[in-house]
């Protein structure tokens, strides 16, 4: 087999020690006044996070200064066999419970006002010394209970499922039609020639995933791979479009185009615009960035209230494209991050998400 056609010449490796030191507020807190401190919280949430979260690390000390309790669970600690789950069925109502196997902890689901999922993906961890059917068998079965939480817990979840086919790009783009946004013309396929064919319509074309730009490998391998721009396919190519399917879509980045991100705490949002990326993909040069609030449209506005509606999700991130007067809609992440977008832009978020979360 290639080489899919995305990561050829598109990887980057970095190492995570899980065994770094644990920056959650909240923990810092119980390790100085014990397990049974004193909090007189309005709201308790739960989150499902990843350790490598920063956005969670930080926004501990904004919950518990303003009166929101909360408990964090991690995918990773999930991945390594620390917690039990249980569903209770009885005659009035349907109880789940999670179990901190370490701490002896439980997290009765009931006991919360709302439960966030964050960077939370238990097929982004690879279990040491597993066969492949050990391994697959392992990830489906977590992942359908923890895919359970937001069902049976509609009015409580922040994401209506974690599944493999909730907002994924090529529904993120049927929906976002519907909601009247531009959109970039794209095809999504592994056929050679029908990428070819589409590919020669512009001078400059990108590829990006379907589902996740990441993964990890081992627990503590993450391995990424951003969008990659290219001209025009050869046959040499073909071995490696052929492999899996991928997102083509011509690119509209040049000198006078601008990258709109747009964070949204339930009806709040907050707009940045940023440049200086030389058509390439921003995540890699994020020291090059100039970042810029602005003001969306009402019709933008209006569009994404739309959308964030109709996939019943409370937070996310919106990444828009400005060319030539006209913003088209590139996609929704549930999980974006905001960390470096606060600070690149001197600004906080944490007001925002906390007005909120105080509303739920």
């Amino acid at each position: 087999m290639a080489l899919p056609f995305l990561l050829k010449n598109n990887l980057r490796k970095r190492t995570y020690s899980h065994e770094k030191i644990d920056k959650d507020f909240k923990h810092a807190v119980l390790d100085k006044y014990g397990a049974n401190y004193h909090l007189d919280a309005k709201k308790k949430i739960l989150i499902f996070s990843t350790q490598i979260d920063t956005e969670t690390d930080e926004m501990g000390v904004h919950f518990l200064s303003n009166g929101i309790d909360y408990d964090r669970i991690n995918d990773n600690d999930i991945s390594e066999g620390f917690f039990s789950f249980t569903i209770n069925y009885n005659d009035t109502a349907v109880q789940i419970i999670l179990k901190d196997n370490r701490s002896n902890i439980e997290f009765n689901l009931d006991d919360y006002d709302y439960i966030w999922f964050r960077h939370f993906s238990i097929d982004m961890y690879s279990q040491k010394n597993m066969s492949t059917y050990e391994q697959i068998y392992y990830e489906q079965e977590w992942k359908a209970v923890i895919s359970s939480i937001p069902q049976l817990y509609p009015n409580k979840v922040s994401m209506p499922s974690i599944s493999d086919g909730f907002l994924l790009k090529p529904y993120q783009l049927k929906l976002a039609k519907e909601a009247g946004f531009n959109l970039i013309p794209t095809v999504i396929s592994n056929d050679f020639n029908k990428v070819k064919y589409f590919s020669e319509q512009s001078d400059k074309n990108i590829v990006k995933a379907i589902c996740h730009h990441m993964f990890f490998i081992n627990n503590n391998n993450l391995v990424e791979f951003n969008t990659k721009n290219f001209a025009q396919l050869n046959n040499e190519d073909k071995k490696f479009i052929s492999e899996v399917p991928a997102i083509y879509q011509p690119n509209y980045l040049n000198s006078d185009s601008k990258e709109i991100r747009v964070t949204v705490f339930g009806k709040r949002m907050i707009a940045y615009k940023y440049t200086n990326y030389f058509g390439k993909d921003w995540h890699s040069q994020l020291k090059e960035l100039n970042v810029k609030k602005v003001d969306l449209p009402n019709n933008i506005q209006k569009s994404i209230q739309y959308f964030f509606e109709k996939a019943k999700i409370t937070f996310g991130t919106v990444d828009f494209i400005i060319k030539d007067n006209c913003w088209y809609y590139l996609e929704t992440n549930v999980n974006g991050d905001w960390a470096w977008l606060e600070n690149l832009a001197n600004t906080s978020f944490a007001n925002l998400l906390i007005s909120t979360l105080l509303e739920i």
